[in-house]
């Protein structure tokens, strides 16, 4: 191969040919380094299956600092090299950009001697040269005819590059910055016959983000075998770590058998075991119980600071798992005190509704009374136009719908019904006012006002668990919604109101106390319930929801 055949044009081609049909493993194998160490897998033999994994989709739920960044960097590199095509690595900010590339993608590539040709303009066809010659900076490298495209996690620059891989590192990260950010990375690979995506994050609340797509996947655990009793297992810190806390300077764990309860090797012989190995989507959970890099005695220490935030630190980074905090939300009691006793009415007289589209779009229509928001109705829509015949049918005041899923077609609505419909966008501030070109250039056209309000998100969850919380009655439901309980998760009620926590977390950076709202993707009723909140609130206006209304439409331009 290049690394053994030096630079030679004759050997080089040969060498080159060969690599068309090397793997992914070997490949790194080959030319790979860590700190200017060759690859080696004998302490961490966890990641030779998914080094050898090819399929279109993986998921990496980790732990941190286990390995995973330097397969999903070889991976980019391996697949630009290998198949000339494109590669987007997606980051959570441009800004971090610069030393990622420095400290963990240039020195493996300067450390190989064939990388290091790949990499270069020698590698290019004398004729494609003045056309590939400027390609090679921190943000894109070129690896002979493929490339790869290091992206901070902005509209700007997913917009930017068709590819053939996707890959995003810490996507709950991303997912917070950028909430669309899968799906326009989705987008960039739609013509592409390789359609290849890579998620790798540690994990932060249970299904969002890497959780949720790990969960859909194989769910593969890495399994070590007992000596003593020959049991396949899970490690799992409840069950198989002994917490020595005697001495709280100097705590220490011990790691033993689920089933015997002798002694287990954690870094011994390993299998990864998939949950679901018929699934197209391969995932993988890493957690530092099976890591030679971490001690037990660390893991103890960790485990046991309850400073704040460190517990979550400690479920994230150190075991690869999600953290269920302390908080407030929408609980089963919350809800079943707010039960009145009467029925929905399916052709009932609304005041307000509100409506989350989606791929199904729920709905809730409420009558304000005595202060109260009594529900009358609720549901999921199959359709826009079954959205159109419930406004038609239940004839509200107001309608507020949250523009986030597809702004096309609630602007579609609102102009409908131009005096009903509000358009409601989740933004700290206004946007700039559209700026009328010059006449000469344009036309008049003509388009109708359609509303749009503007307003903080966390205000209004805020405001919805408090409604919920207070022992007036502020909220009431039907009976009905005790039916609404389990099953499919777009149906469950329960489920989905609980689907947002208010939380106090300790910023890392600043150790500072913030409150965030973490909120599981199907917590569709909620939102529908923050949209007719947000409505009673354009109605009849209450102290502490702060809106930001404008008009949009009425007398535009466009060109000629």
């Amino acid at each position: 191969m290049p690394e053994k055949l030096g630079l030679k044009s004759s050997k080089l081609r040969l060498a080159l040919s060969d690599l068309e049909r090397e793997s992914r493993l070997t490949y790194a194998l080959n030319y790979w380094t860590i700190r200017e160490e060759k690859l080696s897998f004998l302490d961490h033999q966890y990641l030779l299956e998914p080094f050898e994994t090819s399929e279109q989709q993986i998921v990496h739920k980790k732990a941190a600092q286990v390995g995973v960044s330097e397969l999903l960097i070889c991976d980019a590199i391996w697949f630009a090299d290998v198949t000339g095509g494109t590669v987007i690595y997606i980051f959570p900010a441009f800004a971090q950009l610069s030393t990622f590339v420095q400290e963990r993608v240039d020195p493996p590539i300067m450390n190989s001697q064939y990388l290091s040709y790949a990499c270069s303009l020698s590698s290019i066809p004398p004729k494609d040269r003045l056309f590939k010659a400027g390609a090679q900076s921190i943000g894109i490298k070129r690896v002979r005819n493929g490339f790869v495209h290091f992206r901070g996690s902005t509209k700007k620059h997913l917009q930017a590059v068709a590819a053939d891989q996707v890959t995003l590192d810490e996507l709950d990260t991303i997912e917070e910055l950028l909430p669309e950010a899968p799906g326009w990375a989705e987008r960039r690979i739609g013509h592409s016959k390789y359609k290849m995506q890579r998620f790798s994050s540690t994990p932060t609340y249970e299904d969002i983000g890497i959780d949720a797509r790990f969960k859909r996947g194989s769910q593969a655990e890495w399994n070590v075998k007992c000596e003593h009793c020959g049991l396949w297992q899970y490690l799992s810190w409840h069950i198989n770590v002994i917490l020595d806390d005697r001495d709280p300077e100097n705590p220490d764990a011990e790691m033993v058998c689920a089933r015997c309860r002798k002694p287990i090797d954690r870094l011994g012989e390993g299998q990864w075991i998939h949950a679901y190995p018929d699934r197209e989507v391969r995932s993988y959970h890493y957690s530092k119980l099976f890591s030679s890099r971490t001690t037990m005695k660390e893991l103890a220490r960790h485990a046991l600071d309850r400073g704040p935030g460190m517990q979550q630190i400690f479920y994230n980074y150190d075991l690869g798992e999600t953290y269920q905090p302390i908080g407030d939300m929408v609980d089963e009691t919350a809800i079943n005190s707010a039960i009145g006793d009467y029925h929905m009415e399916p052709n009932g007289k609304f005041d307000t509704m509100g409506i989350d589209p989606g791929l199904k779009h729920h709905w809730w229509g409420s009558r304000l009374e005595g202060g109260r928001r009594k529900c009358v109705a609720l549901g999921a829509a199959l359709g826009y136009e079954e959205l159109v015949n419930l406004i038609k049918r239940h004839k509200p005041e107001v309608v507020a719908i949250d523009t986030g899923y597809d702004p096309t077609k609630c602007k579609e609505i609102a102009e409908q019904f131009p005096r009903k419909v509000h358009l409601i966008e989740y933004k700290q501030k206004l946007a700039e006012e559209v700026q009328e070109p010059k006449e000469h250039k344009l036309r008049p056209v003509d388009k109708k006002p359609v509303k749009y309000v503007r307003i903080n998100r966390d205000d209004v969850y805020d405001s919805m668990i408090e409604d919920f919380a207070r022992k007036d009655g502020t909220v009431v439901l039907p009976i009905e919604v005790k039916a609404m309980k389990g099953g499919d998760p777009s149906e469950d009620f329960y489920k989905q109101m609980g689907g947002v926590k208010r939380i106090i977390e300790v910023d890392q950076t600043t150790r500072e106390t913030v409150v965030k709202f973490v909120k599981n993707p199907n917590a569709h009723f909620f939102d529908a319930g923050c949209m007719d909140m947000v409505a009673s609130n354009l109605w009849k206006p209450r102290r502490g929801l702060k809106l930001k209304a404008e008009t949009r439409g009425g007398k535009r331009y466009a060109r000629d």
